[in-house]
């Protein structure tokens, strides 16, 4: 019924949703309409995306993406525990794997609220794909999530081609990945699919200040996010591995957001 409705709304003129106007920065960029009602209908209908504390913040993103997502594709899907960590696989094709690592700063997320995700990538690349349910912050702050990521690469190797892909802090984490295993001297992933990945905890580049409000994503969120990650350090390229050299490190498709602080370079 809420995802009816959305889509009834999404054809209204703007006008009629007393909406106020779509932002736009400095830069001129303008957030997208169809993005900047669906941000404001989840603001008042199910709240901020950290609003509260993190079992409620992770509870309103299972709504929201509930609600936005398209319907699942019919996939098979296989739920196994990898290295002691839980995931679930989707599709049969047995020759090639994208260990998928979803976003939702480190706190948020799961195998639920990718799934819709998962099927599609599994259907329209033609891979496997295996979604991993990482320990989240605060619970388990950083480096556990990681830790968790890098067992599940290590206890797969040996089987078919393997590229390491994720979203936002998903995308943070496989490049995280690349990196420790490069700088170990381990076998690598053969490609990264990176999409708005968050891989630089400094946030020096302009777009954090372009779009520090009212674009969706905001400073605050990201103060909330990075607080409960609790990193120790910013210069760590565990965290921020866009500062590691790039030398050794798998060939990496990355799709960047234009109206949010996870404009390149993150």
């Amino acid at each position: 019924m809420l995802r009816l409705a959305l889509r009834a709304a999404l054809a209204l003129p703007d006008a009629w949703l007393r909406i106020g106007p779509a932002p736009t920065n400095e830069r001129g960029s303008t957030l997208d309409r169809d993005v900047h009602l669906t941000a404001r209908l989840q603001e008042r209908f199910l709240g901020e995306i950290t609003k509260g504390d993190p079992p409620r913040a992770r509870a309103g993103m299972r709504r929201s993406l509930g609600i936005v997502c398209a319907r699942p594709l019919p996939v098979s899907t296989r739920e196994e525990r990898i290295a002691g960590v839980r995931c679930r696989r989707y599709g049969t094709r047995g020759d090639r794997l994208l260990v998928y690592l979803h976003g939702g700063g480190w706190v948020q997320g799961d195998l639920e609220t990718h799934d819709s995700l998962c099927r599609r990538l599994a259907v329209e690349a033609e891979w496997d794909v295996l979604a991993v349910d990482y320990r989240l912050a605060p619970e388990h702050p950083f480096p556990a999530g990681l830790e968790d990521v890098l067992a599940v690469v290590r206890a797969l190797r040996g089987g078919p081609r393997l590229a390491l892909g994720g979203d936002s802090a998903g995308g943070n984490l496989t490049a995280a990945a690349c990196v420790v295993l490069r700088d170990a001297g381990e076998p690598l992933p053969s490609l990264q699919l990176e999409i708005y990945p968050t891989v630089d905890q400094r946030r020096l580049d302009p777009s954090h200040r372009a779009f520090a409000h009212g674009f969706f994503l905001t400073a605050k969120d990201i103060d909330w996010f990075q607080g409960h990650y609790r990193i120790p350090d910013p210069l760590d390229v565990r965290v921020s591995p866009l500062l590691a050299p790039a030398a050794g490190l798998p060939p990496a498709i990355r799709s960047e957001e234009h109206t949010s602080e996870l404009q390149s370079p993150c």
